[in-house]
């Protein structure tokens, strides 16, 4: 949630640093929780693209991809 604020603040440093501790504490999180790190993944890409770290980017898209996948089946694997 931070990293999504701090996106629409255009703060993308922050947001970058808010998204990556999140996904470290996500670990912790129950099993049943699968949405947040998807979610963290996202939001850590689009501050990647408005720093223009594309390549950075597209890593943490196909992160987030990879969970829906692990999760939901190759056939909800879409972002």
């Amino acid at each position: 949630m931070r990293g999504k604020i701090m996106n629409m603040l255009r703060r993308y440093d922050e947001a970058s640093a808010a998204s990556q501790s999140a996904l470290m504490l996500v670990k912790e999180l129950p099993s049943n929780h699968k949405a947040i790190p998807v979610a963290a993944w996202r939001t850590l890409a689009q501050s990647y693209t408005n720093l223009g770290r594309y390549n950075d980017a597209f890593q943490a898209l196909m992160q987030a991809n990879e969970v829906l996948s692990q999760d939901y089946g190759l056939e909800h694997g879409e972002i």
